[in-house]
């Protein structure tokens, strides 16, 4: 059978290594075997005769932090996709309020009336485009919100 260090055939076996000392290779319960470089180690059947079954070795730190460090990855990607997403739901929403605000200019225009008592209202009424340009910005805005709207489907 494999050989297993002090460390982790006390790990194997549920115990501290205090206590695999103390109790079972101290007293002789258990039998310690030295290789040339002099590290100490216990057969597994040594442990499996004493303690008749063993916990499942701990995964190494190694695995956790790979582990970790892909998870970490992944979650700032899709912070990164849904960043990207909410930018562009912004400008969908900003587009769309210019939009809103551009009909309320035309309607404006159309009726030949001021609107109550906004700041826009007496830019409009100062400036006072043609109905022919109102339309042709109108025109150009909707293909705008409509590319913003196509690239938006996309994400």
């Amino acid at each position: 059978m494999s050989k297993l260090t002090i460390s982790a055939a006390a790990q194997a076996a549920g115990v501290s290594r205090t206590t695999l000392y103390n109790k079972y290779i101290n007293t002789g319960k258990i039998s310690v075997s030295e290789d040339a470089r002099g590290v100490k180690s216990i057969d597994k059947s040594e442990l499996l005769r004493v303690f008749k079954e063993l916990k499942p070795p701990a995964i190494p730190l190694d695995t956790r932090t790979q582990s970790e460090h892909s998870n970490t990855l992944a979650l700032q990607s899709e912070n990164n996709r849904l960043r990207d997403k909410l930018e562009a739901l912004q400008d969908v929403l900003k587009a769309k309020d210019d939009h809103i605000n551009t009909l309320k200019n035309a309607l404006v225009l159309m009726e030949h009336r001021p609107l109550r008592e906004t700041p826009q209202a007496a830019d409009i009424s100062q400036t006072a485009p043609d109905q022919d340009s109102v339309l042709q910005r109108y025109k150009k805005f909707e293909e705008l919100l409509h590319q913003k709207y196509a690239k938006n489907e996309k994400l």
